[in-house]
């Protein structure tokens, strides 16, 4: 983001460097697998083993990058800063209830057309000189709904050559599809608090 010849040229005070660490942080811990003889093993959470295509514009590129570690861009307006939203589970930060709702609570599922149940994710394998490799996917039948109709998403994970971690990453975004609801509220002033990313309750 901040590199003048490649990236964004982005001044240092628009970046949120503690979400950045916090990410480097949680990409450290371990996760636990079964390997292909059938032992467990542990890796990190994420690794980042790819090239940056120059030609392509930087926000693509960062985007491909946050991809890869489950985290997406996000600015806070409040601090005036580009900061990083890591995708794991948070403990409540905003809490909503009679005394800041106004109105009502509108809750909906999502269209089940547009419900993912399979996933193909491309990505280079480094078993195989970094040639593209594929995972494939799909939700066990018995936790898709009467008459689901196949929705096959199709993604690249294109700064990674692990299969563990391809696997990995495409079975979250399947089981994700699966929580589905939407709640929509009114908020009194206490709302303007809210950030993109943030847990509430």
């Amino acid at each position: 983001m901040t590199n003048t010849k490649y990236g964004g040229a982005v001044d240092t005070d628009l970046i949120d460097s503690t979400s950045a660490t916090a990410l480097n942080t949680y990409s450290d811990e371990l996760i636990t697998f079964t390997d292909n003889q059938g032992n467990p093993a542990t890796q990190a959470w994420y690794r980042i083993n790819g090239v940056f295509d120059t030609g392509t514009s930087v926000l693509e590129n960062v985007e491909s990058l946050l991809t890869c570690c489950d985290s997406w861009m996000a600015y806070n307006a409040a601090q005036g800063q580009w900061s990083i939203v890591v995708n794991k589970a948070e403990n409540a930060s905003l809490y909503f209830d009679d005394n800041n709702i106004i109105g009502d609570i509108r809750v909906s599922t999502v269209d089940i057309n547009q419900t993912v149940n399979q996933i193909e994710a491309k990505f280079p394998s480094k078993l195989n000189k970094d040639i593209p490799d594929y995972v494939y996917l799909e939700t066990p039948s018995n936790l898709l709904y009467p008459n689901e109709p196949i929705n096959k998403y199709t993604t690249e994970f294109a700064l990674l050559n692990d299969s563990v971690q391809a696997q990995y990453l495409a079975n979250r975004v399947l089981e994700q599809a699966r929580e589905d609801l939407t709640i929509t509220i009114a908020t009194t002033y206490y709302g303007i608090q809210a950030n993109a990313g943030d847990v509430v309750a």
